[in-house]
Parts: C-alpha cells; sequence; structure tokens
C-alpha cells in the first residue's frame, strides 16, 4: 500500500506516536484468538449535533 498511491510521494514520519492527539495506548485493541481467527472489539461515542 505505501509503495503505491499518494503514500509513495511521502516518506519518512512527520508525526510520532507520542506526539499524535489520536494515538493513546488506551486506543489499542487487544485481539484474542477466536476460532481460526482473531477478534478484537472497540466501543466509539459519536455526537451529533
Amino acid at each position: 500500500m505505501y509503495a503505491s498511491g499518494p503514500y509513495a510521494g511521502h516518506t519518512g514520519q512527520d508525526t510520532t506516536n507520542a506526539a499524535d492527539g489520536i494515538f493513546a495506548k488506551a486506543n489499542l485493541l487487544v485481539p484474542a484468538r477466536s476460532g481460526d481467527g482473531y477478534l478484537a472489539a472497540v466501543n466509539l461515542d459519536v455526537k451529533t449535533a
């Protein structure tokens, strides 16, 4: 994916995880084995106008 499209022209990382306001360890999913795959859950809070 990163070798094509608009990503190929943007090399390097300009925002680190530590400086990213969206990234937080609390937001990471913890997948668990489920049958022959994995399962993870996420809760989203949607604020309407």
